[in-house]
């Protein structure tokens, strides 16, 4: 570009968050609920809700392998997850229970459980042309091999998903915004930004942050039914 004719092309600024309002999440849940007994609606369920409870990049949710998800041996009932820190670190912390008993809804709909293995992509694609009925969906990785949703067919779907619910304007809304909706609620409900910048993988974690993650070894999840009751205006 030196000294060249070639001209560099516009950066697009980076535009304000389009979070979902509460009656656009309680819209959201309530389609959502209303469509997971089909193998389309039982993964768009289990999807959308693992980015509403848990603030995860898109990355984050699509790349997840079952493997990752286990028991909590210190609380009965609930879910830790490994994920990937800092240098390569490995660290867990709390799983929602309810995003977990959707992705067994969804696997148990598509015929993958009890017989996942970890190493297998949660979210995988899924081949819906020439199939008229969607109980008769199978997840596209049958034929190709183990391989997650790619980030792109995530957006189509959450897109398609807003449309059906009513949401106004889906076409603007990114899988991104669900992880601002995330951090609005949590913080309305739970009021500790430093817990919250936790919970996003913030790399400017507070010294007592990374303390008290060195210190948990079996992390509690007392949250996230207040966030799921919150975005539902029950709490």
């Amino acid at each position: 570009f030196k000294g060249g004719n070639i001209q560099r092309a516009k950066v697009k600024p980076y535009g304000k968050a389009r979070k979902l309002t509460t009656e656009e999440t309680r819209l959201l849940f309530n389609h959502l609920e209303s469509k997971k007994e089909t193998i389309t609606g039982a993964r768009n369920y289990a999807m959308i809700n693992m980015y509403l409870l848990t603030g995860y990049r898109n990355a984050e949710v699509i790349g997840r392998k079952w493997g990752d998800i286990e028991p909590n041996p210190s609380q009965p009932g609930s879910f830790i997850i490994r994920w990937k820190g800092k240098g390569g670190k490995e660290e867990k912390e709390e799983f929602p229970a309810r995003a977990y008993h959707a992705i067994v809804h969804y696997l148990k709909i598509v015929g993958r459980w009890p017989d996942i293995r970890p190493d297998e992509y949660i979210f995988q694609p899924l081949v819906t042309h020439g199939e008229g009925n969607l109980r008769n969906q199978r997840p596209a990785a049958e034929k190709s091999g183990n391989r997650p949703m790619s980030s792109k067919a995530s957006l189509r779907t959450l897109r398609t998903v807003l449309k059906k619910a009513g949401i106004k304007d889906p076409d603007s809304i990114r899988v991104h915004d669900l992880r601002h909706t995330y951090a609005k609620m949590f913080l309305r409900q739970v009021k500790d930004l430093q817990r919250l910048r936790g919970r996003l993988h913030h790399s400017s974690l507070a010294t007592t942050d990374i303390y008290t993650r060195e210190v948990l070894t079996d992390p509690v999840d007392n949250w996230s039914e207040s966030v799921y009751q919150g975005m539902l205006m029950l709490g």
